[in-house]
């Protein structure tokens, strides 16, 4: 291909673009109208009203569950099994600290970590370290803005 019929190309490519994203930004209003909309009806407005109940009994839930552990505890220390809905059980529990076992998962695991490459990635563009190689490369970046090459508004209808 040419590079005049690639720069044609690009250009209708541009067009369809622009006119995908007009399209996109259009339905967007028209859904977030609907909603506004939506919200305001009797329906809309129970539903809000029961997910509000629906949280506040879970904060209940969440109490009353945490006070019957505690309760049940100490009641099984006094006199045995505190209630027949619940059963008391036994689980391992690990305790370390995140350094500790940091330091024997670089050693001994280095499966279990995890590279966060954000951060990593700022240090080394300014620590240059040596197993790092800084390169450049070009991208093509798209203008957020295709309004201009929208076709006409009778031709698009």
């Amino acid at each position: 291909m040419k590079a005049t019929e690639e720069r044609e190309s690009l250009g209708k490519l541009v067009g369809s673009l622009a006119i995908v994203r007009d399209a996109t930004a259009r339905m967007t209003l028209v859904i977030k109208d609907m909603e506004r909309v939506a919200a305001e009806t009797p329906e809309a407005k129970r539903l809000a009203a029961c997910k509000a109940q629906l949280k506040d009994r879970k904060a209940e839930e969440d109490i009353l569950t945490a006070a019957i552990r505690l309760i049940a505890l100490k009641a099984t220390l006094v006199d045995g099994k505190p209630h027949p809905a619940i059963t008391l059980k036994n689980f391992t529990v690990l305790q370390y600290t995140d350094s500790e076992a940091f330091d024997y998962c670089v050693e001994h695991l280095p499966g279990a970590l995890k590279l966060q490459k954000s951060p990593f990635e700022k240090v080394a563009k300014v620590a240059k370290l040596p197993f790092v190689r800084i390169t450049s490369e070009q991208r093509a970046s798209i203008d957020s803005n295709l309004s201009a090459y929208l076709p006409e508004e009778d031709e698009a209808e």
